[in-house]
């Protein structure tokens, strides 16, 4: 008898499992902008250092990076002082957007990238996860 009750709440758990592979399938393998934190060769401040990601919206005086893209998710990549990959976020694109213009996060403007002409938001990471967190999960 355990065994039947156990089979049925396996099998909806496979099933809303699937349901949700399904769901990454189609964000991972559809259109996606990735952005990589922490590859610049440049003594500038790093995301392990700063706890910030970077998000670039303006190039020279045209719209660019989040403001710009056309696709439907965006992925930040980051890699460690090692120059090893240690994780992504990966955002549908409106969400990333909201969050930005719904939040005052610091603008920024790289010494470096593109000869200095890209402008953007500093993100803190912390306050991602604590948005979140205290707005369960929307």
């Amino acid at each position: 008898m355990k065994n039947d009750k156990a089979n049925k709440e396996f099998d909806k758990d496979l099933t809303k499992g699937e349901i949700h592979e399904d769901l990454m399938k189609d964000i991972l393998c559809g259109k996606m902008e990735i952005k990589t934190e922490g590859i610049s060769d440049e003594k500038k401040s790093k995301w392990w250092e700063t706890g910030n990601m970077y998000i670039e919206c303006i190039n020279d005086v045209s719209y660019s990076g989040i403001w710009a893209t056309k696709s439907r998710n965006w992925c930040q990549r980051f890699i460690g002082a090692d120059g090893e990959f240690k994780f992504c976020l990966v955002f549908p694109v409106d969400e990333l957007k909201n969050l930005i213009k719904n939040n005052n996060y610091k603008t920024f403007s790289p010494s470096g990238g593109d000869y200095g002409n890209s402008k953007g938001f500093l993100l803190p990471l912390n306050s991602l996860f604590e948005h979140y967190i205290n707005n369960g999960g929307i």
